[in-house]
This record gives structure tokens, C-alpha cells and sequence, in this order.
């Protein structure tokens, strides 16, 4: 992608044709006439979060109603195995900042976690306004750093009930460790990355995942890792597994 972009989800699965006039949603008809102030004929682009992107221009920029024409479609692909984060939810407003950097370094999947050391719980309006919250960020990661997959982020979940939703045979399974044994991220990647359909990292709480936790994860098959030197902040460790992670694909897809 490239230049100005909005976002539109096209729910009936079918995709729209060429010179098809569509009205932007809301929010993006808001930034495109009051923030922007982009007028009628100028260009921009159109994508769904699922690799397709419309060269366009807008074709009504009105108080009511904001429309484009779309020009032709660019179809992306994906390369290299799917990318999923399993992440303990930390408390503030860390996830938030976590969610956009994966988002741009091209993480497919987050799974949001309530871990025994979590301090984070949702109810039921909490837990809707937050994804609400997290795809907007999500989507203006997208937009910032031109990546035309729009990354699907789950409800959050029990840590029991979320291994379970891991069970693909064909995942590559890490976990960041603090426990002594683990091995080092780059030793690991060199060895295990090959051709597996999935990547799936997962990264724990402030307070580190419990002793009990880290069992049930060795029992579904998750690799113990050593990220750094260090201690790492949960968001500056999913960002880092990811980085080192993404690296090693493209090196090898």
C-alpha cells in the first residue's frame, strides 16, 4: 500500500468489482473530509485486512456521506507460515502499544490471555469496548506501516482454554522462559523453523507465568526460550520474539 488508506470490511465475502462506488464508513469518512481534507478526484487507497487493495479516488467528499470509486485490486499473499501471538493481556495501556508494533511487523493472529499472575479481568461491555479499542489500533497499524493483512485478534481467554485452541500439529510452539534450561532464541530458530504452517510465540504476564502454567504448556508442545540477558517487559519481549522471528522467515520464505 501506498499513500493515504482506509479501511473497509466487506462482510458479505464477496468482494466488489472495479468502478464500484462504495460509502466509507463513519470513522474514515470523519478522518478523510475533517482531518485530512482530502476533496472530490483525490487518490487514495481502499484495502480489507485480507490482502486485497483498491487503487481508488473519492468520488463525493459531502457532510453526510463520503463515497470512493474503486480502480483496480492488487491481490497480496502471505509468505511464510502463519504468524500467531498467544499474549498474557498486561495491565494499562501495554497491550495497546503491543498490538501495533506486532501489527507491523506482520503477526496474523493475537490471542489475548488471562493468566494466574494476570491483573487484568474483563467483563462482558469491558471486554467489547477493548477489542473495539484493539482492532481501531490494529487498523491504523495497517495503515501507518502499509501491511494489507489486518491481524485477527481474539476474546480474551483463560490460559488453559487458549493452549487448547493451539493444537495444530504443524505449529511451531515457543514459549518465553525465565526458567533456567531454555534455550536461546536463535539456536532455536535455526533449528525448528522449517516447514511448519504455523509460528505461535507465547509471552507471559508481568508477574511471569506460573509454575503450573509453564508445565501445561511443555505438555502442548511449547519449546522453553530464552529471549535475553535480561528481564524483558511483556511488551518489549513480544516485540523482540516477533522481530527475531520475522527475520527468520523471510530469510527462509
Amino acid at each position: 500500500m501506498a499513500g493515504v488508506a482506509c479501511f473497509i470490511r466487506f462482510d458479505s465475502g464477496v468482494l466488489p468489482e472495479e468502478g464500484a462506488q462504495i460509502a466509507l464508513p463513519e470513522d474514515e469518512a470523519h478522518h478523510i473530509a475533517r482531518v485530512l481534507r482530502l476533496r472530490t478526484g483525490d487518490a487514495m487507497e481502499v484495502f480489507d485486512g485480507e490482502g486485497h487493495v483498491w487503487s481508488s479516488r473519492l468520488e463525493e467528499v459531502g457532510k453526510r456521506v463520503v463515497s470512493v470509486s474503486l480502480g483496480p485490486c492488487t491481490r497480496y499473499s502471505r509468505r511464510g507460515p502463519l504468524r500467531v501471538l498467544a499474549q498474557a493481556v498486561p495491565k494499562g495501556k501495554a497491550f495497546e502499544g503491543l498490538i501495533r508494533h506486532v501489527t507491523e511487523i506482520g503477526v496474523d493472529v493475537i490471542v489475548p490471555l488471562i493468566t494466574e499472575h494476570s491483573e487484568v479481568r474483563f467483563d462482558g461491555a469491558r471486554e467489547l469496548k477493548k477489542r473495539e479499542r484493539w482492532e481501531s489500533i490494529a487498523v491504523e497499524a495497517c495503515k501507518q506501516s502499509k501491511n494489507p493483512f489486518l491481524p485477527k485478534i481474539h476474546a480474551p481467554i483463560a490460559f488453559k482454554d487458549g493452549l487448547a485452541q493451539l493444537k495444530d500439529e504443524k505449529t511451531l510452539r515457543l514459549v518465553g522462559s525465565l526458567e533456567s534450561g531454555a534455550s536461546w532464541v536463535d539456536g532455536v530458530l535455526d533449528e525448528q523453523l522449517n516447514d511448519q504452517d504455523s509460528v505461535c510465540w507465547l509471552i507471559g504476564p508481568e508477574g511471569d507465568f506460573s509454575r503450573g502454567e509453564y508445565a501445561l504448556a511443555r505438555e502442548q508442545s511449547f519449546v522453553p526460550v530464552k529471549l535475553a540477558q535480561h528481564v524483558l517487559r511483556v511488551e518489549t519481549a513480544a516485540l523482540y520474539a516477533w522481530s527475531v522471528t520475522d527475520a527468520a522467515i523471510n530469510r527462509r520464505f
